[in-house]
């Protein structure tokens, strides 16, 4: 299996926000980060 990274997830607003809202609801400071992954079968041929 071809496991490639892709773009950002989400826009640094978006992670912004998130961050914000975790910060409050574990009282300490978070970060956070979210990518997509593409992967593609490798079929091997003799």
């Amino acid at each position: 299996m071809l496991i490639l990274r892709g773009a950002p997830a989400l826009s640094d607003f978006r992670l912004q926000k998130l961050a914000q809202k975790l910060e409050k609801a574990v009282d300490r400071p978070v970060a956070i980060y979210a990518e997509f992954m593409l992967s593609f079968p490798i079929i091997r041929t003799t």
